[in-house]
């Protein structure tokens, strides 16, 4: 019979051994190598910083003036061949007043018709004759007179002469004379009343502007 050997015996399990690791696929195409290389091939090469030199040397050249331009008098020669900026403007103010003098004169002026001017108008000629026709019944003495001249003036700012006044108190303030001043007064507010013959430009009187 064999002796016993206890060192044999393996009380302990030991864990198994990880398996191995797999490899990452470091693995790049080799056009993208070949586009890498040549990318890099032209970075390194000197005439690409000669390019780029040379492109900005042009651009600086182009877009800023060697110099600040030297300030001429009108009619006098330059010494020198002077080189002028692309965005440089040079404004000839006198041509440039004119075409707009020119421009501003094709242009017609826009009125605003203010509708309300001719009732308003009308309202005046009724309330004068409404006055004068009271005057008449009172008697028209020359204090009463005056007052209806200084009561119409201080109301709607109009002045009656008194050439005015003796021709309508002549006619007896008639209804007639005063449908006939609010037909002109319809007539003529058809076509336009300008405020003011200074406002006259464009030849509006011959367009029937009064």
């Amino acid at each position: 019979m064999e002796p016993f050997n206890i060192k044999k015996i393996n009380f302990f399990k030991k864990n198994p051994s990880p398996p191995p690791k797999k490899k990452k696929n470091n693995h790049i195409p080799a056009t993208l190598k070949k586009e890498i290389g040549f990318i890099k091939k032209i970075i390194n090469s000197p005439y690409f910083y000669f390019v780029i030199f040379t492109i900005s040397i042009t651009i600086l050249t182009t877009y800023i003036p060697s110099h600040s331009l030297p300030n001429f008098e009108e009619g006098e020669i330059a010494s020198s061949n002077v080189v002028a900026p692309s965005d440089m403007t040079i404004e000839d103010t006198e041509t440039t007043e004119k075409r707009k003098q020119e421009a501003a004169d094709t242009v017609l002026p826009v009125y605003s018709l203010d509708e309300n001017v001719s009732l308003n108008t009308e309202e005046k000629i009724r309330d004068l004759f409404n006055s004068g026709r009271d005057l008449m019944q009172k008697g028209p003495t020359s204090p009463r007179i005056e007052s209806l001249r200084k009561e119409y003036a201080d109301k709607y700012g109009i002045d009656i002469s008194s050439s005015t006044a003796g021709s309508l108190i002549q006619e007896g303030f008639s209804t007639q004379v005063e449908e006939d001043l609010i037909t002109l007064v319809r007539k003529y507010s058809k076509t336009g009343i300008i405020t003011s013959k200074s406002l006259f430009s464009s030849n509006e009187q011959e367009r029937g502007f009064t």
